[in-house]
């Protein structure tokens, strides 16, 4: 996880991905985690979807994957499908901190910015780690978290 959190630039994103998906980590545990490497540095989302959704034939029902694949939906700057599939993770699973907060970034990159602000202000009162929570629900702005 330690190589994922340090991991920035094309080269290294893609190396590190193809380090995931042959490692010690199993299942869907790696491709999870090669998901979310190619989602951060905004590389191949196209194979980051086909990545999530292989987890989620697994697990259809898993929150945190349906939310992963919204937030690669976002970067692909497909609002809508991202809204649907991160409001029915948020279905599942009302009390992540982290859903909520991708749901305000999905609302706000979609133009509902004062949806977005409420969903981070609830994403703060469930405990989110996001550094950057405080200053989005203050600027009413979408930053991203410096992880």
């Amino acid at each position: 996880l330690e190589t994922l959190k340090s991991s920035s630039g094309k080269d290294s994103a893609i190396s590190h991905s193809k380090f995931l998906l042959s490692s010690e980590y199993t299942g869907i545990m790696r491709i999870i985690l090669s998901t979310c490497l190619l989602a951060k540095n905004k590389l191949k989302l196209d194979f980051a979807i086909t990545l999530i959704d292989i987890s989620l034939s697994k697990a259809p029902d898993n929150a945190f994957y349906m939310a992963v694949k919204g937030t690669v939906l976002l970067m692909k700057q497909n609002f809508t499908d991202a809204l649907q599939i991160i409001g029915e993770a948020k279905k599942i699973d009302a009390k992540n901190p982290v859903i909520i907060d991708w749901m305000g970034d999905a609302y706000y990159f979609s133009g509902k910015v004062d949806a977005a602000v409420e969903e981070w202000k609830v994403a703060q009162v469930l405990g989110s780690k996001n550094d950057v929570l405080s200053q989005k629900i203050l600027d009413k702005k979408y930053y991203a978290p410096s992880y």
